[in-house]
């Protein structure tokens, strides 16, 4: 595991106060992966409920492991800093962590100042789709050059909050991926081969891909179920006869089958007779 006193990420702020936020952080912070730990949630009651918990346990958050499944004792972090909303955060923090779902990618970045985050140098994305680096780097607008992004090609883990509402500080992990794959575009602030030490410091394989997009293509979430198949167009020129889909010619053709051995059956009924 790496020393304390050699941080790879430096001074980190977690976007994002949900389970993989919550997890992302206290993973960061208990090994000494990073010199200073913040979190970010936007605005809302859960952010309220958050801060509340927060003030009540002294900034610590707590992730705790699934009886029988991971055999890993708790971690208890705490936090350096709690944000609610991205107005005042200010410019000390040298890796962003976007825990938070990819279609909310450029609003995060767009909202953050970063022209005057002079510090900042990392954005991590922990479950990004195929293009997110290159959404986020297009979102941060004259700052991209400066930046590195680093996509994984999914949250290394699944987790869930804590079912009692009194306690969204806590986290239970149910399970942990086999290996995950990382990429970057843009400098090289922070080396792979660091980061790869830091995920496989959670007993997990991570392989080192050329390029961010390389990483993000590699996630099975994009081909179970991705969002350009759900939306209601490609639904309609995939499913709809008079559309242009790929699979209209197949429903036509099985169409066509279907009507000739209808006639078939008709003229061996009629010839029989």
């Amino acid at each position: 595991m790496n020393e304390p006193n050699e941080p790879v990420f430096n001074r980190v702020l977690v976007i994002g106060a949900g389970a993989a936020g919550l997890h992302a952080a206290a993973d960061l912070a208990a090994g000494g992966w990073c010199t200073r730990i913040g979190l970010l949630n936007r605005d809302g009651e859960r952010a309220r409920r958050l801060e509340a918990a927060l003030h009540t346990s002294e900034m610590v958050i707590e992730v705790h492991y699934e009886p029988g499944k991971i055999a890993q004792p708790p971690k208890r972090v705490k936090l350096d800093q709690y944000h609610i909303g991205y107005e005042a955060v200010e410019d000390r923090w040298d890796t962003i962590v976007l825990a938070i779902p990819s279609d909310e990618y450029k609003a995060a970045i767009k909202a953050l100042p970063l022209h005057r985050m002079n510090g900042l140098r990392t954005i991590m994305l922990l479950s990004p789709g195929i293009g997110s680096c290159l959404l986020v780097r297009s979102a941060a607008g004259m700052q991209r050059d400066r930046l590195q992004i680093i996509s994984l090609s999914t949250y290394y883990a699944a987790s869930r909050l804590h079912p009692d509402p009194a306690r969204p500080e806590t986290v239970i992990v149910k399970g942990v991926k086999k290996k995950v794959t990382a990429g970057a575009v843009g400098p090289g602030h922070i080396p792979l081969k660091r980061l790869q030490a830091f995920i496989e410091s959670l007993k997990l394989e991570c392989a080192i891909a050329d390029h961010a997009l390389d990483a993000e293509a590699r996630s099975i979430t994009t081909y179970v179920h991705p969002a350009f198949f759900i939306h209601t167009f490609s639904l309609q020129e995939i499913f709809y006869s008079g559309g242009t889909g790929l699979l209209n010619p197949c429903i036509n053709y099985f169409r066509k089958v279907r009507l000739c051995r209808s006639r078939f059956a008709i003229w061996c009924f009629c010839g029989r007779k």
